[in-house]
């Protein structure tokens, strides 16, 4: 059974809203968290199993069916070196399953996690004056978008299947490239 640990020390950790910025000296590397990364995040003490994980993400969130959004965040994660110990990769056979529960979601695009990672000069990343005043990212004007975060990290999420209007009017949906796309 696996039981997942946040790895917290040697970080600088700059909570944002349900958002955080974790930046690490030793890489130079600063990794943005979205709200559901972040959360799952938090939940990592070592002492809650993935299902426990996911039923307490499953309550914050109302989804059913938070187990995939919990690997996902899991796997992020533990590439990134922010848990002490990396999850299992998942065998080839059980990815597509999760693609599915994932793909069921695609109305709550939000809340499907997402890891940034950029590099970062140390004194960037450790000026107080930047960290203390976070700039939020600029909204995206497509309605096929949403851009989260705070600069320089600024993430931006396609809206998969969500309904829209191309600019030839008519019924659309937005597509993985986040574009707009008529019926017809």
């Amino acid at each position: 059974m696996f039981l997942p640990k946040a790895r917290k020390d040697g970080l600088h950790i700059t909570p944002m809203g349900g958002e955080v910025l974790a930046y690490d000296p030793a890489t130079t590397k600063a990794h943005y968290l979205n709200p559901t990364t972040a959360r799952v995040w938090a939940l990592c003490d070592g002492i809650r199993d993935t299902a426990a994980i996911a039923s307490n993400l499953a309550q914050d969130t109302g989804v059913i069916e938070a187990g995939p959004l919990v690997e996902l965040a899991l796997e992020q994660l533990g590439r990134r070196g922010l848990l002490e110990e990396a999850p299992a990769t998942l065998e080839f056979d059980a990815r597509p399953a999760r693609r599915d529960a994932l793909r069921k979601l695609v109305a709550a695009a939000a809340l499907i996690p997402a890891v940034l990672t950029v590099t970062a000069s140390p004194a960037r990343a450790l000026d107080s004056s930047v960290a203390d005043v976070p700039i939020p990212c600029p909204a995206s004007t497509n309605p096929c978008q949403r851009v989260t975060g705070v600069q320089p990290a600024c993430v931006t999420v396609n809206l998969v299947g969500i309904r829209c209007t191309p600019l030839g009017g008519g019924p659309g949906t937005c597509s993985a490239g986040g574009v707009c796309v008529g019926a017809g």
